[in-house]
């Protein structure tokens, strides 16, 4: 009966993707500069803007205790965080003893000017560099859409790597940290893509990557992505004791840097996952919430509380009461803004 409905949200969240990130097709042009059309996955090219070393100290330097790098800056997250970001990238864990390597996928594109026809100019030699957004569509340049080919990269996981990147592109390389394995074989692993070109011009746009998105599975897509265990505090606080009790079964395969991060959870162990993926616009998928009327409400009335005999039979209801309900996990995070292995767009996984 609801069905409907949530097609239509599908379709409504579908909508909002492609005006934000895009693309409306493989191959499109748009009119008008794309840094103006497109605000989510962009990776723009190096400025001045200065990365924040505070930026950088985050989970990965407080809580991996057996990393060789605690405390130490890395620019290639930390300019995922500045006004104009040129990185973007996620951390997650991976089972040592069962893959000694993983691959990660790189997706995205770039927007090229269109050639006008006969060599002619888009406008005059007297017209601005930069028309601005207000600027009628009849005077802006066009743009095509070329999406970017690159090669699957493999990580090896069973040694640590201070850091190196590796070229995926005409300006673009991937940046990857391994730290060492714990007591488990949980190997803490850093992949961040970050544009390297630098702007011919006050204009951004045809030195900037667009829809980026990486993808991380191991060979034979085995569920080697393991739970991400917290921060261990010294100090008890009872906020954080309390969440943990509540979130006690919920699993976190991997943090993203400038992105949110989803993964491929296994059926058979929901504490690994056979792939873990970026994803610029996360999707909650809210379930339909209905009252179970297998659950007796008196013993939760003020009125019974008030008058019940004793403590022991008061116990005794609020327990049957409890234990009528049925508890349901929370769905995990939908996206479908990122690369498959086979290059298509997945619609939820």
């Amino acid at each position: 009966m609801l069905d409907e409905y949530y097609e239509f949200r599908r379709h409504l969240v579908d909508a909002l993707e492609r005006d934000l990130l895009g693309p409306g097709a493989d191959d499109e042009v748009i009119t008008g500069p794309p840094t103006l059309k497109y605000i989510v996955g962009v990776l723009f090219p190096r400025d001045s803007d200065r990365a924040d070393q505070a930026q950088d100290l985050g989970e990965e330097s407080a809580s991996d205790t057996s990393a060789d790098d605690s405390g130490a800056w890395d620019p290639a997250v930390s300019m995922s965080y500045v006004r104009y970001p040129c990185s973007m990238g996620m951390t997650m864990a991976v089972d040592s003893m069962a893959a000694r390597r993983i691959t990660v996928h790189v997706g995205g594109a770039r927007y090229v000017p269109v050639e006008q026809p006969s060599g002619e100019a888009s406008r005059g030699p007297d017209a601005p560099e930069f028309l601005g957004r207000r600027a009628p569509s009849s005077e802006q340049d066009s743009w095509r859409r070329v999406p970017l080919l690159a090669e699957p990269i493999e990580v090896d996981v069973s040694s640590p790597t201070p850091g190196r990147s590796e070229p995926v592109g005409e300006g673009l390389e991937l940046f990857q940290r391994v730290r060492p394995a714990d007591e488990f074989g949980r190997v803490s692993v850093t992949v961040v893509l970050i544009n390297t070109r630098e702007p011919a011009a006050f204009a951004r746009d045809a030195d900037s990557f667009f829809q980026a998105c990486l993808r991380a599975e191991a060979p034979g897509h085995g569920a080697v992505f393991v739970h991400r265990t917290g921060v261990d505090l010294t100090i008890r606080e009872e906020d954080i004791e309390s969440d943990r009790l509540l979130y006690r079964d919920a699993v976190s395969m991997a943090s993203g840097h400038g992105t949110a991060v989803d993964w491929d959870s296994d059926p058979a162990d929901p504490g690994r996952a056979s792939a873990v993926f970026t994803c610029m616009i996360p999707r909650y998928e809210l379930r339909l919430a209905d009252s179970n009327t297998a659950i007796d409400t008196v013993p939760l009335r003020m009125g019974h509380l008030m008058r019940a005999p004793g403590l022991r039979r008061l116990r005794a209801s609020l327990i049957s009461a409890a234990s009528t309900s049925s508890g349901s996990r929370r769905p995990a995070i939908r996206c479908s803004s990122c690369i498959q292995s086979s290059g298509t767009r997945p619609h939820g996984t």
